[in-house]
């Protein structure tokens, strides 16, 4: 069975000082039924592998190379040496600020895989694809050419990006995620195999810039507020009932959840939202 996964990119967020929230965070995650994943700086890799015990570290991006004259550039080997397990490729921003393509994504994700961390390769469509309902050819595109022959539920996870999302106020229904979902694991499925497709874990991506303090129901993926985490709830109204699989009741793991997306910040112990320019997105996955 494919345990949950929730993860937190900093993105070009974060110093040493923050740090410390990773503390509040480790104790709830190995108590939690879900793998706890947070992606900072890369500056931030190694100090945040020794502070957070129980909380997996990764990287924002990789060179395809091992090695070599890339100024400014990360190996996967470096990052797996600074402590992460994981890395984020094909993320939009990158694709968008730094004019990556498929074939990048696909590069990066061999050497990633060469240096034992796990993929997280971002798919999604423009408002433009979505309107000219070109979302799945899209999608089916940069899963053909991004990742290569070779993927597996161990070595790699899937992360649906819904950019017209990402900083619009524009938030996608429960079954316009579900849609795309089940296009993914479908088209893992025919082309790895039943076994393979099944294991692969899927996140969707969500982006706060706009409603800092938002989560994503951990069973649909629908957009909750972040008064129903401090309630103890990470579940939208319609799952409910499933709460038990992933339980944020105690008030650390109320305090870890809030944190993990850092779009909180505690005043005399009380927690309190934070507005957040450009605030770090937040995955979580939608099905066990």
């Amino acid at each position: 069975m494919r345990r949950k996964l929730a993860a937190g990119n900093w993105k070009m967020n974060g110093t040493t000082a923050d740090l410390a929230e990773l503390s509040a965070m480790a104790d709830a995650a190995v108590r939690g039924d879900a793998e706890v994943l947070i992606c900072p700086p890369a500056t931030l890799i190694s100090a945040a592998k020794s502070a957070a015990t129980g909380i997996a570290i990764g990287g924002q991006d990789c060179h395809a190379q091992s090695a070599g004259a890339h100024t400014g550039d990360l190996a996967a080997g470096m990052l797996s040496d600074a402590g992460a397990s994981h890395v984020i490729l094909g993320h939009s921003e990158r694709r968008a600020d730094h004019d990556e393509h498929d074939d990048d994504v696909r590069a990066k994700c061999r050497a990633a895989w060469d240096a034992g961390l796990v993929a997280v390769v971002c798919v999604g469509e423009t408002l433009a694809e979505r309107e000219a309902q070109n979302t799945l050819d899209i999608i089916g595109g940069q899963m053909a050419g991004s990742i290569p022959d070779g993927a597996t539920g161990h070595n790699t996870v899937i992360a649906y990006e819904p950019v017209w999302a990402i900083g619009t106020g524009k938030v996608p229904t429960t079954d316009q995620i579900g849609d795309v979902h089940d296009f993914i694991r479908a088209r893992l499925e025919r082309r790895f195999g039943a076994g393979v497709g099944r294991s692969v874990r899927l996140w969707r991506l969500g982006q706060s810039r706009q409603c800092s303090g938002h989560l994503c129901c951990l069973q649909c993926g629908r957009r909750i507020g972040w008064r129903r985490i401090a309630q103890g709830c990470g579940f939208c109204p319609d799952h409910r009932g499933s709460e038990r699989q992933f339980d944020l009741k105690t008030t650390a793991r109320n305090r870890a959840a809030l944190l993990l997306f850092k779009n909180t910040q505690s005043v005399n112990g009380q927690e309190k939202r934070r507005p957040v320019s450009g605030a770090p997105s937040f995955c979580v996955c939608r099905r066990a």
